[in-house]
This record gives structure tokens, C-alpha cells and sequence, in this order.
């Protein structure tokens, strides 16, 4: 399983489910980031709360590509400019914690 983060990851690492909601409410307008990746993630999350209220949060997950195909495909759509890491991860706890090793580039 594969991990996109902004920052290279230790090896150990434990990414902890919500912190990708932690990175979306700290967003601000004025500071680098996304608008319509903020817009999108409310809009999923009203969505959620109205059709489906006892569903987990988008805000509260963690989120990891299956295979390193799937993980280049999600760079290719979400990361054009390069900017994230990959981290080849495996599940710790079954609340979706996970532990880091840096993923090398297939081929």
C-alpha cells in the first residue's frame, strides 16, 4: 500500500487517521493551497452528513492507494507538479494507522 504526504515521512512514521481534515481546516484563502479542493471536500462532507450521517468522515480518514500503479495514477490526477512524496506504508491498527517506509520508483 502506498502513501502520498507533502513531506518525506521517517521511516516508522505513524500517520494518524484526520489529518488530512486537519489540513483542510487549516486552510486559509490568502495562504498557498487549493480553493476547489476545499469546495469539493465541504460539498462531500454536507453530502455525507445529510444522505449518510453514521458514515465516517473524509475528514477523519486516512487515505492510501492499494498498489503502486494506484498510487501513480492518483499522482497523475491530483499531483501534476510533483509536489507530494510516496511512502510505501502497511496498516498498524485496523483504525487505519499506518506506518512509513519510503516507496522506490518501480522499474
Amino acid at each position: 500500500m502506498f502513501h502520498w504526504s507533502p513531506i518525506r515521512l521517517r521511516e516508522g512514521s505513524i500517520v494518524e487517521p484526520g489529518n488530512f481534515g486537519r489540513m483542510i481546516r487549516r486552510y486559509r484563502p490568502d495562504q498557498f493551497g487549493d480553493g476547489w479542493r476545499l469546495a469539493r471536500e465541504l460539498l462531500f462532507e454536507q453530502a455525507r452528513e445529510a444522505y449518510a450521517p453514521k458514515a465516517s468522515s473524509r475528514l477523519n480518514a486516512c487515505f492510501m492507494c492499494p498498489t503502486y500503479d494506484d498510487a501513480m495514477r492518483y499522482q497523475a490526477a491530483y499531483d501534476p507538479h510533483f509536489l507530494q512524496v510516496l511512502h510505501e506504508v502497511e496498516i498498524v491498527e485496523t483504525r487505519c494507522v499506518v506506518t512509513c517506509r519510503c516507496a522506490e520508483p518501480a522499474g
